[in-house]
């Protein structure tokens, strides 16, 4: 394993870390903020040892967080659980990740998009259109353009590149006859989104 987290590396963690915990902080299951540096996203080290960079031992956390945790009873029993978490779920499958003495080698890795898409579309509806903990949906109906275009940018921030088309169809899915959206032209003939009356 590499002794510190380059760009090149990033591109193979980011999306293993992603599909095993999602794209929020491990701590507050929040979003990271990149315009505020306390919210912006860092890697934690569960093991605290910062050259210890495996998937095993690394989770998205804010700044904020990531600091906090030094002197967080809490935290540091998060962190002691979610390494044990984190060595059961990556036992037995296969991670590719090379450490080269010539970190400017490209490392082939393939990351299913399509399934982050999906993630991103899911948690978004699920985020902005449902009850949480009692608490009324913050939103009646959000905007499908923009909603695409946000979650392309969220998959953008973990592979590299994002298509607002490819989660136009995700958010689609979302809102087929199964699932639990749906989809409807406003008076004017934007497109919306709001959760199917039960």
């Amino acid at each position: 394993m590499p002794k510190r987290i380059t760009q090149k590396y990033k591109r193979i963690v980011d999306p293993l870390i992603t599909k095993r915990d999602g794209n929020v902080c491990f701590f507050d299951k929040m979003p990271f903020v990149p315009e505020v540096l306390k919210w912006s996203k860092t890697y934690h080290h569960l093991n605290k040892n910062t050259e210890d960079n495996h998937p095993v031992n690394l989770v998205f956390a804010h700044e904020e967080c990531n600091r906090l945790c030094e002197t967080n009873p809490e935290y540091q029993t998060m962190s002691s659980q979610k390494l044990n978490d984190n060595q059961k779920y990556h036992q037995g499958l296969e991670i590719e990740v090379v450490a080269h003495n010539d970190e400017d080698k490209e490392t082939n890795v393939e990351i299913d998009t399509n399934e982050l898409y999906n993630k991103f579309a899911n948690s978004e509806l699920l985020e902005k259109l449902t009850s949480q903990g009692g608490k009324p949906a913050p939103h009646e109906s959000i905007s499908f353009k923009e909603t695409s275009l946000d979650i392309a940018y969220m998959v953008r921030e973990v592979v590299g590149h994002g298509s607002p088309i490819t989660a136009g169809r995700a958010l689609d899915t979302e809102c087929s006859s199964k699932g639990e959206f749906d989809k409807y032209k406003e008076q004017g003939g934007k497109w919306r989104i709001r959760k199917k009356q039960t």
